[in-house]
């Protein structure tokens, strides 16, 4: 039995061209109406942790190169688990 779960795990894995299909038509989907489309994520990103380093960095007297890496990474990671939070509960309440 485990070993069928690590096959069915392995063939999803296979399948990379199949989920960047699945993930850009969710990214064309969420963000057609938009004049900037899926850049949006990225230039809203950018521009958040851009300017708080520039604060933040003045502020707590810090070199902005170091602070703006660690910033962009905690933000990103913070970011995918909020996201990952809050589209599954969305998915549970589309079922229901």
């Amino acid at each position: 039995m485990f070993k069928l779960a690590l096959l069915d795990i392995y063939g999803g894995l296979k399948k990379i061209q199949f989920w960047n299909y699945m993930a850009w038509q969710e990214i064309i989907i969420r963000y057609r109406r938009s004049v900037l489309g899926p850049f949006w994520i990225t230039a809203s990103t950018a521009i958040y942790v851009v300017s708080i380093s520039i604060v933040f960095s003045t502020l707590f007297s810090q070199d902005i190169k170091h602070y703006l890496l660690y910033l962009s990474l905690g933000f990103l990671i913070w970011s995918y688990i909020n996201q990952t939070v809050i589209e599954s509960a969305d998915s549970f309440i589309a079922c229901a």
